[in-house]
């Protein structure tokens, strides 16, 4: 790969034709890294900026991929100026990433990291990336740990706790009709339905207005003053600057004919307004900003120009409605999902910083091969040695913690993996473990808090979701423990402990019909079995008799509860529990041949009673499940 560097608004504008062609065969090309977006902020931006321009040879016309960056030179406390590259549209775009027609991208995009290694930098920002993950891959695996250091960055407010690494998106049907009938709840579309007809009502007063040339800088006033109103009280100082660089981008995005700015008045008085982009070539729409009247909420105006925007594009040709960053709870009202932006943040070690990371990464290397072969004391050694040195070493308090917690001593590994989380706040696993010792030390409404801050960085962590399931269950907040185990459940529906802890919920709470009866007594037997199977007998036994109070006819449970009853000793228990699978199958052989073996004078001579109707029989005493407080612990 040959790479040209672009780094003139001249150059930049002779590209847009190729640009253009290598946007539109990029299906993970985005608006951000559209020509008439980059040139447009980067004439504005402060910071030098410069494009890596791939060819697939020096003599090749045209070029097939594109990284746009910017760089500014920080002064450390000592006086050293360090350079740090960043993304081109980072500040003001949502999105960041590579542009590349991906029949190429595993020759340029390594290109582009190896073009960059032989610069001089002390940090890159690869921020807000939205690309996939293979394109990240094949870029930052170029950066030898033993020289660079990376780390993953998450964007949670700490105000609000939104997470700004989730970004919702919504796919648009074909029609207004479609959308509203499977995109919305019924009590969103039908309010959504009742506000429309009051403000398009003729005497209502209200209207919906769009910018042109005449109205745009008036708009644009309006709906600034509403936003500035809104968040200087958080921006501070920094507010005059945003707006002013919002109105500068914002106008440049009418001249292109990309802005999209509904305002909603009342006569003569401004409601709100909505900012969105509009890129025709991908047919998506992405909502950046919102401004209104905070005095005024009847209806809604954010509501109202969302439905009016949504309904006019979907009109329009335009099949995604992007959201943006942030995960705020209004924007899946309108049907929206995750989709994700990723922080990476790459920096160069000295010789000092690399010899010793050398060091720390051979002998941590070398623990976890211990502990992976299962050499417990030589894999607790190398992690104990490495802490000496440096207590804050991630990867050794992990496995050092992880070790001693599935030793049983719960105290220490807390004590670990609170220090890993003050290390690396963004540790979704290290908050995961963390709350796992909480949990088993009963220290319940901590561990819910870590199993929370997990959920936090990665919401799809089922394990914590069923873990905080289960520690509410313990704070007696059994609705909350319902959300968490069905939200365990959504992310895997084969995941038997959230199914089998949510059963015994519903049971208590009275809430069960015949169907799920059913579907938790095959829960439990099914997560009975895999217990049985590997040796936890006893947990397993009392799986088999959940099992049996959610379905008393069910042989197989019976069957699985005489099995581990017979190997805790238990056979006069355990030939009864054969009995009544006979019973309930009289061919059942296993279960025959196991009477016979537990109870050889009785089980030759066992005729099974016979079933009457539907009426099924009263399981025996031994076989009901212990109270709930009693009940085994799916941690």
């Amino acid at each position: 790969m040959h790479i040209d560097v672009i780094d003139s608004g001249s150059a930049l504008v002779e590209l847009r034709e190729s640009w253009n062609e290598v946007y539109a065969a990029d299906p993970e090309a985005h608006f951000f890294l559209s020509h008439g977006w980059l040139i447009n902020w980067l004439d504005a931006a402060r910071s030098p900026w410069f494009v890596l321009a791939a060819r697939p040879s020096a003599d090749h016309p045209r070029h097939v991929a594109y990284l746009p960056l910017r760089f500014t030179n920080k002064k450390d406390k000592d006086g050293t100026v360090r350079r740090q590259f960043t993304m081109a549209g980072s500040r003001l775009s949502d999105y960041t990433g590579f542009l590349c027609r991906p029949e190429y991208e595993e020759l340029a995009i390594p290109a582009f990291a190896h073009h960059l290694k032989a610069l001089d930098w002390a940090t890159f920002q690869l921020e807000n990336i939205r690309n996939a993950p293979r394109r990240l891959e094949l870029f930052t695996a170029c950066f030898e740990s033993d020289v660079y250091a990376s780390k993953h960055i998450e964007h949670i407010d700490r105000v609000d706790g939104t997470n700004h690494n989730l970004c919702p998106l919504t796919e648009l049907p074909d029609t207004w009709d479609a959308f509203l009938a499977t995109r919305l709840s019924a009590n969103t579309r039908q309010k959504l339905r009742r506000f429309l007809r009051v403000v398009e009502s003729p005497d209502s007063g209200f209207r919906f207005t769009l910018p042109d040339e005449a109205t745009i800088d008036r708009d644009l006033d309006v709906f600034l003053k509403f936003w500035d109103t809104r968040w200087r009280p958080r921006k501070g100082a920094k507010t005059d600057d945003i707006v002013a660089m919002n109105r500068n981008m914002l106008r440049r995005c009418f001249n292109e004919g990309t802005l999209f700015l509904p305002m909603l008045w009342q006569g003569e008085r401004p409601l709100g307004g909505l900012a969105s982009f509009l890129d025709p070539v991908k047919r998506a729409v992405l909502f950046y900003m919102a401004a209104r009247d905070e005095s005024f909420d009847n209806p809604p105006p954010g509501l109202m120009l969302h439905a009016f925007s949504i309904r006019r594009l979907i009109a329009e040709g335009f099949r995604i409605y992007d959201f943006l960053r942030g995960n705020e709870p209004y924007k899946y009202s309108f049907g929206a999902v995750d989709h994700h932006v990723v922080h990476i943040a790459l920096s160069r070690q000295s010789l000092d910083e690399r010899t010793r990371a050398a060091e720390f990464s051979a002998m941590f290397k070398t623990a976890t091969g211990h502990h992976q072969q299962g050499r417990l004391v030589e894999a607790e050694s190398g992690y104990r040695a490495i802490l000496d040195a440096n207590p804050r070493h991630v990867g050794a308090l992990y496995g050092l913690g992880q070790m001693l917690a599935a030793r049983g001593d719960h105290g220490t590994a807390e004590q670990l993996f609170s220090v890993l989380v003050s290390v690396d706040k963004s540790s979704a696993k290290g908050w995961l473990r963390l709350a796992a010792a909480l949990q088993a030390r009963e220290k319940f409404q901590a561990a819910a808090d870590a199993y929370r801050e997990a959920i936090q960085h990665r919401p799809d962590l089922v394990e914590a979701h069923n873990g905080l399931g289960n520690v509410l269950v313990r704070l007696g907040q059994r609705e909350d423990a319902i959300v968490a185990f069905e939200t365990a459940l959504r992310l895997k529906p084969d995941f038997l402990e959230a199914e089998v802890s949510l059963g015994n919920i519903l049971e208590s709470l009275e809430r069960l019909t015949p169907i799920s009866r059913a579907q938790f007594a095959r829960a439990n037997l099914a997560l009975a079995e895999r217990r049985r199977l590997a040796g936890a007998t006893g947990p397993a036994a009392a799986l088999y008799r959940r099992a049996i109070a959610f379905d008393p006819a069910s042989a197989a449970a019976h069957h699985g509860l005489g099995l581990a009853l017979q190997t805790l000793g238990e056979t006069r228990q355990a030939g009864q529990c054969y009995r009544r699978v006979l019973e309930l199958d009289p061919t059942h052989a296993e279960a025959r041949t196991l009477l016979a073996i537990v109870d050889p004078g009785r089980g030759k001579r066992f005729k099974p009673r016979p079933q009457v109707g539907a009426v099924r029989e009263p399981s025996p005493p031994w076989a009901v499940p212990p109270s709930e407080t009693g009940a085994p612990r799916l941690n």
